[in-house]
């Protein structure tokens, strides 16, 4: 299946500016116009910009002459390939770095306008942001859901293909979600998209933090990186306000270093906002 077209064609020039200092040159016609972007090479399509990322498993740059058959008219590379014929290319110095303010820029910033909130934490993340969609269309909003069951825009529900998209995709679909009018998003925000900036140049109204216990750690070094990785998403250049369950943890040792306002939570004498007279057992809690 191709990739959507872009709201409007882009020249190679204006999306090069906005890899900023990760832009070492354009290879070839800067003027060159764009009609979509995409970085797998299974669903590029004629018009469009190729991001060729490096992986763990593979390369992009691998796929260059196959997405230029399939009609590609420009790439984003961090080495120049040649391809036949030859298509313009825009050189910086990481693909993946790049992607999020080139893929922002192309999307005309779809973010602008919206009411962000995150979700992150090894359990609990879709119940909470379904909990907290929930919230936002009791206030009367038209939201919009991103996570592990599904993408929802309003209504209308996707499957979800990865819990946060890759930036790429993640713009597409904040411009998309604007298009039909949401106003609020809530967004399940993963160890993995923080550490491969799938949500670099978004930022939040406000994230929560539910918990951190043994996982990922094949890709995680350990558990500190593993939490250094979570604790990245409660910066002030990223979130205006967060809240933190302090029953856990390593949700205390985040609320202690927070450079953000943040409200603790939990069953804790401590917590700003707590439960009281919990009952539990076979039927669900109370």
């Amino acid at each position: 299946m191709n990739s959507p077209p872009l709201p409007a064609p882009q020249t190679l020039r204006t999306l090069a500016d906005a890899a900023g200092s990760l832009l070492v040159r354009i290879e070839g016609d800067a003027g060159a116009e764009v009609t979509g972007a995409s970085f797998d090479s299974r669903t590029a399509s004629s018009g469009e910009l190729f991001f060729c990322v490096r992986g763990d498993t593979t390369d992009g740059h691998l796929f260059a002459q196959e997405v230029v058959d399939k009609g590609v008219v420009a790439l984003c590379v961090e080495r120049v390939v040649e391809t036949t014929p030859a298509v313009p290319q825009i050189l910086v110095t990481n693909a993946r770095l790049a992607m999020p303010a080139m893929s922002q820029r192309a999307f005309g910033d779809p973010a602008d306008g919206l009411v962000l909130a995150a979700v992150t934490g090894t359990n609990g993340k879709t119940t909470t942001a379904f909990i907290v969609d929930s919230i936002l269309r009791a206030d009367g909003r038209k939201t919009g859901l991103i996570g592990t069951i599904e993408t929802r825009i309003g209504d209308n529900a996707r499957p979800g293909v990865r819990t946060t998209p890759e930036s790429l995709d993640l713009q597409r679909l904040l411009w998309e979600m604007r298009a039909q009018g949401v106003q609020a998003v809530t967004m399940e925000v993963t160890s993995h998209a923080l550490a491969f900036h799938r949500v670099d140049g978004l930022h939040f109204a406000s994230a929560a933090f539910t918990n951190l216990t043994q996982d990922h750690l094949d890709f995680h070094r350990d558990m500190e990186d593993y939490f250094a990785t979570k604790a990245e998403l409660f910066r002030p250049e990223r979130v205006d306000k967060g809240a933190v369950n302090i029953d856990d943890s390593y949700g205390r040792k985040l609320y202690e270093a927070a450079s953000v306002p943040m409200v603790p939570f939990g069953m804790s004498d401590d917590a700003e906002v707590r439960s009281v007279d919990v009952t539990t057992g076979a039927g669900g809690s109370r």
